[in-house]
C-alpha cells in the first residue's frame, strides 16, 4: 500500500480503551509515502525516509447511528484527520532527513 487513504473493515471486533464498549468493524486511515531531500540543481536525491502512519476508529462512538465503519467520521472529519496525519509525520520525517545530511565543508 502506498498513498493516502482508508482501510475498512467491517468484521473486526474491536472494543474502546476508554470506556470497554464492543463493536464490530473499524475504519483505519493512513498515510504511507516517501519524503526525500533533493538537491535543487541536479535534482539528485540526497536522502530519504519513509512515512509510515496509521490509526483506527470505531463506529462505536456513534453506536445509535452508525452501523458501517466509514459513517464513524464526517467527510470533514476524515480530511481533517488525513491532514493532520501528513503533517505530523512529513514534518517529523523532513527533521529527520535533515538532521541525517552529512555536515558541509
Amino acid at each position: 500500500m502506498e498513498g493516502l487513504a482508508f482501510y475498512i473493515d467491517r468484521t473486526y471486533r474491536t472494543q474502546r480503551a476508554d470506556n470497554g464498549e464492543i463493536d464490530i468493524g473499524f475504519l483505519a486511515p493512513y498515510a504511507y509515502l516517501n519524503v526525500s531531500i533533493v538537491e535543487a540543481p541536479t535534482l539528485r536525491v540526497i536522502t530519504g525516509l519513509p512515512v509510515r502512519a496509521s490509526s483506527v476508529r470505531s463506529p462505536v462512538r456513534n453506536k445509535e447511528t452508525v452501523l458501517n465503519p466509514w459513517e464513524a467520521l464526517s467527510s470533514a472529519e476524515k480530511v481533517q484527520l488525513l491532514r493532520d496525519m501528513v503533517r505530523r509525520e512529513v514534518s517529523t520525517a523532513v527533521a529527520k532527513a535533515i538532521q541525517s545530511l552529512p555536515a558541509r565543508p
